[in-house]
């Protein structure tokens, strides 16, 4: 289990995937200061991992990132998982081609939130299969 928590989710973040803290400066700009973790993970996490996973880019930093996804999977601070099950697979689970890319660099438990949150929103069927997931 992860000891990762809600309360200092921001400055975890920021120091794991430093790549996002100018966008991140910039949604403090557009809707103030204290942007907290939900806004900062939908409009700013989501969308720079998704990219990077349809230019099939930069592995080392999508391992990185999806480290920190585990580590989120594996908290023991509800908020902290359902910011990953809310914030970004509940958005991946409805595009086959994104999740197939994700799963390749997803750990155990991080397939799991993935696999439930497909589930919850009858998307099931867009979950790779092990013949997918190493493409």
């Amino acid at each position: 289990m992860s000891d990762l928590r809600y309360s200092v989710f921001m400055d975890c973040l920021l120091a794991a995937v430093p790549e996002i803290k100018h966008k991140y400066q910039v949604l403090q700009e557009d809707i103030g200061p204290d942007v907290l973790p939900y806004p900062t993970v939908e409009l700013v996490l989501e969308p720079f991992v998704k990219h990077l996973l349809q230019a099939n880019a930069n592995v080392d930093l999508l391992r990185r990132v999806f480290s920190f996804f585990e580590e989120m999977a594996r908290s023991q601070d509800i908020e902290v998982v359902n910011l990953l099950h809310v914030g970004i697979f509940e958005s991946w689970v409805g595009d086959r081609e994104i999740l197939a890319r994700a799963w390749r660099y997803m750990g155990e438990t991080t397939k799991q939130i993935a696999s439930d949150a497909a589930h919850r929103l009858s998307r099931g069927d867009n979950l790779p299969r092990v013949s997918d997931s190493r493409a």
